[in-house]
């Protein structure tokens, strides 16, 4: 059994960093939700001159109601931007950063407390609709207009994937840079939100899909 098939077993059979319920809700939607909790994010990454963190992940539902990732608190009132990306990986489970599933939004969140980490939470109505269970990557990429750090798992206690990183691309347009560089014990502290019914999808943003099952 490769991973993939480990991971979409243990996710389904209710293991670690299983399915859970979740607070966010849209019409004729139950949220429930998976990732890794901050409790277990020991250290952070930094973001700059248009680099991206990326979370590979399972999906075993194909709509997503939310994800969040948070910031150190000493960066709790930095008004940097951040851009959300979802991608597809390949059949050795590397993401492809031109295999663009959803793009956006653009986010610049500050928070008046500088004890704990500020939530970045980006949230989907209508929810994004993934093109199959499968495995994909989230990113999260500074827009070469300043500078992020995000919490970081050391310990790879998320089994449907690992933490990736894009190199710097503000010479080429701040774009999102591919064949990015592989964290295999590392993950992000990170919680998706899935929706588990059927709900209208969003029909814009995808970029181009490239439907070939693995």
């Amino acid at each position: 059994m490769n991973r993939l098939a480990r991971a979409l077993a243990v996710l389904v059979a209710g293991g670690v960093c299983a399915l859970a319920p979740g607070p966010i809700h849209a019409a004729g939607c139950a949220a429930e939700s998976v990732g890794v909790d901050t409790s277990q994010a020991t250290t952070a990454g930094d973001l700059v001159l248009g680099k991206a963190w990326g979370q590979s992940f399972v999906a075993s539902d194909t709509l997503i109601l939310s994800v969040t990732v948070w910031r150190i608190p000493s960066e709790h009132n930095d008004p940097s931007s951040m851009k959300f990306w979802i991608t597809e990986v390949d059949s050795g489970g590397r993401p492809h950063t031109y295999l663009v599933v959803h793009e956006g939004p653009i986010l610049s969140v500050t928070s008046p407390d500088s004890t704990r980490p500020t939530k970045i939470q980006f949230v989907f109505d209508p929810p994004i609709a993934l093109p199959r269970p499968s495995q994909y990557c989230f990113w999260v990429q500074e827009i070469c207009t300043g500078y992020v750090d995000l919490l970081i798992d050391p310990s790879d206690d998320y089994p449907g994937g690992h933490l990736w990183q894009t190199y710097r691309s503000d010479f080429d347009g701040c774009i999102l840079r591919d064949y990015p560089r592989s964290l295999p014990t590392y993950d992000l502290a990170f919680t998706i939100a899935f929706c588990q019914s059927s709900t209208p999808t969003r029909r814009t943003s995808w970029g181009e899909l490239k439907l070939r099952y693995r």
